[in-house]
């Protein structure tokens, strides 16, 4: 079953791929007034909304620039070490048993889903541009206080951008949403599995 469900993704990337590079041909070839539209079919077979419905991701500068480096590796180091591998086990003989060929090809796909991912989330990425706002929203540092006087500190992006471990929350976290729209002072109480939690906000700013 395992099997299946690996091959059937390794196919579904293969696919995804092969439309995307048809699509650039066509748009290599054709003329420019027809632009808008192939690049709509693009968005469309990739994406599966047009180019109109195309979510917009705000980004921090930093997350933009750390997202492009992904990419940029992606691309031009680690398909190329993939590629590099399977090729050599291909000139070593028979890789019908090798787990490692197999690990090599799962490894690719993976590698091409995240490269087709990164590639959308950029092409539809803003920048956010730092902004004064008495409130909570996404590209602010949060300074609370909890209940027992010990100090919190958050700094609210969107769900791609959100590590817990570095105090980065994803505005959808049950924390990041019951933060926004509030200000200076607001005390604000979430939900956990421990119980109840408060919350009060002893200062804000940009970190953008």
């Amino acid at each position: 079953m395992l099997d299946i469900l690996v091959w059937s993704f390794r196919f579904f990337v293969v696919f995804i791929v092969l439309q995307v590079d048809e699509m650039r041909a066509r748009l290599a070839t054709q003329d420019h007034s027809h632009c808008p539209q192939i690049m709509e079919e693009l968005h469309m077979s990739i994406g599966g909304q047009s180019e109109s419905e195309q979510k917009v991701y705000r980004l921090t500068p930093e997350g933009f620039t750390k997202n492009k480096e992904r990419l940029q590796y992606l691309r031009t180091i680690k398909r190329k070490e993939i590629a590099d591998y399977i090729h050599e086990a291909k000139e070593a003989g028979d890789i019908s048993e090798s787990s490692a060929y197999e690990d090599a090809k799962n490894e690719q796909a993976m590698v091409e889903g995240e490269i087709i991912k990164l590639e959308r989330l950029l092409a539809s990425a803003e920048v956010m541009t730092a902004m004064d706002h008495d409130v909570v929203r996404v590209g602010m540092q949060v300074d609370l206080v909890t209940a027992t006087g010990a100090n919190r500190t958050f700094k609210i992006v969107e769900t791609f951008e959100a590590d817990p471990k570095t105090g980065h929350i994803s505005d959808e976290s049950p924390v990041g949403k019951a933060l926004m729209g509030h200000k200076v002072g607001d005390t604000i109480e979430v939900s956990t599995p421990g119980g109840v939690a408060a919350y009060t906000i002893r200062s804000l700013r940009s970190i953008l």
